[in-house]
């Protein structure tokens, strides 16, 4: 299969964790890595491994736009507004990891085909990565779920300033998808930026109000799901069985990194990285056949 080529928009911490990726990846060549400071860590990061690296932002980016056909965009909710608006009438996929939630909504493990004809795959947010295939396997075995709460603990050191200046769009993009995903608009959604040292792995508990379901068959759906996820995040796990009390049920998932970019405690960092990469391998591979 050729390979796709590609430009990531942002030199972050999630910047660079998807650029190891791409590197990794037989099929995705990544032709420009581009941020705004010349000086950056991120920059200098790509710098060493050989990657063309450019600090214009989105006039980098245009600058280049025959080099690429496929856009990663790890910038900041404010800069995709921008960005998608400029990019509009190129036709460039656009895969987007900040907060702003437009385009597709996709979850690799629920509805991947989802994102092969839109322009713009909006990947909601790390929380929204972790915690919505389990509200899904859930959702196809009960009848009705009143209430989902998801609260995600990550690691302060995994934890750039973009996601730390956005914490309002996280809530809102992650509020959103659950709702679409599952139907229920009775949602709440917090994140904590834990400064432990040791530094925390990534954890995600989700609670919900369900009615009407068979246990047994529950937990058969999460398993599932679980093997499902792990095909692009192998250290997406359960810490302990799903808890169930009457029409309560707690699932709780620790997402543990490959220890790309950082150390294995930064899965909030993989989950939507390797969601992205899945994303775009599946464009890929829908345009070639």
């Amino acid at each position: 299969m050729k390979k796709t080529n590609v430009a990531i928009i942002g030199t972050g911490k999630i910047g660079c964790d998807l650029l190891v990726k791409v590197m990794a990846s037989p099929y995705l060549d990544c032709k420009w890595f581009i941020g705004r400071n010349s000086e950056s860590s991120g920059i200098n990061f790509g710098k060493k491994l050989g990657i063309n690296c450019a600090d214009k932002g989105l006039t980098s980016l245009l600058e280049n736009i025959d080099d690429y056909d496929v856009i990663f965009d790890a910038t900041s909710a404010s800069s995709h507004l921008e960005n998608r608006k400029m990019l509009k009438k190129y036709n460039k996929k656009i895969i987007n990891l900040t907060p702003e939630h437009s385009g597709i909504k996709c979850v690799p493990s629920v509805n991947l085909k989802s994102a092969h004809n839109e322009q713009v795959t909006d990947m909601i947010t790390c929380g929204g990565q972790v915690s919505i295939p389990m509200i899904c396997a859930v959702k196809s075995m009960v009848a009705k779920m009143e209430y989902i709460e998801v609260v995600t603990s990550i690691s302060s050191k995994s934890a750039g300033l973009a996601t730390r200046q956005n914490i309002n769009e996280y809530l809102e993009s992650t509020e959103a998808a659950i709702t679409e995903f599952s139907g229920c608009k009775s949602r709440k959604v917090i994140l904590n930026i834990n400064p432990a040292e040791p530094s925390v792995n990534m954890q995600t508990t989700i609670s919900m109000l369900i009615n009407d379901y068979d246990t047994s068959e529950v937990l058969t759906s999460i398993q599932s799901m679980l093997r499902k996820v792990q095909e692009y995040v192998p250290h997406y796990n359960l810490v302990c069985d799903p808890i169930f009390s009457e029409n309560k049920l707690i699932i709780i998932i620790r997402a543990k990194g490959n220890g790309d970019y950082l150390p294995s405690y930064a899965g909030n960092l993989d989950i939507i990285t390797s969601a992205s990469i899945k994303v775009a391998l599946s464009c890929q591979y829908a345009s070639s056949s």
